[in-house]
């Protein structure tokens, strides 16, 4: 299996304190995908407007930053109800993503929730293609992530 088809790379680090900060940001930006992933499935059985509205990026952004919105403030005011009549569970789930995106620069969380969005855009727009293999878009097991090697 090459590193292509597990979609990794190979990073070689020699300074043991950079090695440890670089495996963290990849293992915290791989646990904020995961969360968001499970919260996005949560939305799409409970309410499909919910679900659309985090599939967008600028939403989402606007939500985990305390932003008023701009010209989406009425989506996102939206979106705020809708995440509030969700069970504990899910509403628990999205405190702590919140927690957990204060560590991560804005424009990074745009990025993330953009490419969540077409992932789950494209296993939906493939459903209907039979000779496709189509997965819908999973949490990655952590432990997978990181392969360290003995230098």
């Amino acid at each position: 299996m090459t590193s292509l088809e597990t979609r990794t790379i190979s990073l070689r680090i020699k300074q043991a304190p950079l090695q440890d900060k670089i495996v963290e940001m990849l293992l915290s930006a791989a646990h904020l995908k995961n969360m968001l992933i499970i919260l996005i499935k949560g939305a799409n059985r409970f309410d499909k407007r919910l679900y659309s509205l985090l599939l967008n990026p600028d939403i989402v952004r606007a939500l985990l930053y305390d932003r008023s919105g701009g010209m989406k403030a009425s989506l996102v005011k939206e979106c705020c109800l809708l995440l509030t009549s969700m069970t504990e569970t899910d509403q628990n789930l999205y405190q702590q993503i919140k927690e957990l995106a204060q560590g991560f620069d804005a424009k990074h969380i745009y990025k993330l929730v953009k490419a969540l969005s077409g992932e789950f855009k494209g296993f939906y727009t493939k459903l209907d293609l039979p000779d496709l293999r189509n997965y819908e878009p999973l949490a990655i097991l952590l432990s997978l992530l990181i392969k360290r090697e003995s230098l």
